[in-house]
């Protein structure tokens, strides 16, 4: 039922707390965890590839100059994720592909996932507005179920 299920992370405790959910029906179906996370894409960069100039003289402030290292951070990161979730029986995928969450999300459960499974860190007002929601973005676009579960800063440890 439940085969294939991608699970979007952005390195933060906060977005973690879906993988208990996605844990369960993994296990229960004899699912694969596809868990991802998109790099070189600031907060900056998602509203349409602008480049901040600082106050004073100086170079342009370039958001994402160190893909590499972002690259290498989020496979590391993604990395001791899937070995958790090995020993405990289950097989798990790891992508970083390059591009905005939402977007990287999406293209990953077309490649035959039947699930997604995200955390929504709740955010609202001015920097709702300003980054958006991926979460919303996902739920508005994807074409296969998905799961949200509310982020809670109290055990986010």
């Amino acid at each position: 039922m439940f085969d294939r299920i991608v699970v979007g992370l952005d390195g933060s405790k906060l977005a973690e707390q879906v993988l208990p959910h996605a844990e369960a029906f993994a296990s229960r179906y004899g699912g694969r965890l596809v868990l991802l996370r998109a790099v070189g894409i600031s907060p900056i960069r998602a509203l349409g590839g602008a480049v901040v100039a600082p106050a004073g003289p100086g170079p342009l402030l370039d958001p994402t100059p160190h893909l590499q290292e972002e690259l290498l951070q989020a496979t590391n990161y993604l990395t001791t994720l899937a070995d958790r979730l090995q020993t405990q029986g289950l097989i798990v995928e790891q992508l970083t592909p390059n591009g905005h969450p939402a977007d990287a999300i999406l293209e990953a459960a077309r490649d035959g996932s039947n699930f997604i499974a995200l955390t929504t860190h709740g955010h609202t007002g001015l920097v709702r507005a300003v980054l958006g929601s991926i979460v919303a973005d996902v739920v508005r676009r994807a074409t296969c179920p998905v799961l949200v579960v509310r982020a809670s800063e109290a055990t986010s440890g």
